[in-house]
């Protein structure tokens, strides 16, 4: 009786083991998948970022001069700072949507969990 229950407590403990392998391994595959995906993101945004700050520096420059030549320097400055609030504005919502709408990290590695949690629940070894 008492190496039947030790043997039923091995086998456990290797399944549990093996188990905790496989969710680890997951794990690792989705934290490598949630690194990479943000760092492409950051680096297209970086990127992105600094084309668009030169060119909104250039068209900002050259509103200004042709403002200058017109004697409306102040209605092309004002307008100027409005356009870009607007485009703040927007980019901030569109950076909240997408928060909002991006997948849950480890939702495999999570579900995953779940379904042991309820496998080992529901299902008690049996006396074989």
């Amino acid at each position: 009786m008492g190496f039947h229950l030790f043997e039923r407590a091995h086998r456990f403990a290797d399944n549990l083991a093996g188990l905790l392998g496989n969710r680890l391994a997951l794990f690792g595959l989705e934290l490598q998948e949630e690194l990479d995906r943000l760092l492409g993101h950051l680096a297209v945004l970086l990127v992105a970022g600094v084309c668009a700050a030169f060119a909104l520096l250039f068209a900002t420059l050259a509103a200004l001069v042709l403002a200058a030549r017109n004697d409306c320097l102040l209605g092309a400055t004002l307008t100027v700072a409005f356009v870009y609030a607007l485009a703040a504005l927007g980019c901030g919502f569109w950076l909240r949507r997408r928060l909002q709408v991006a997948p849950t990290p480890f939702a495999a590695t999570r579900e995953e969990f779940e379904r042991d949690r309820a496998v080992l629940r529901s299902h008690p070894e049996s006396d074989a």
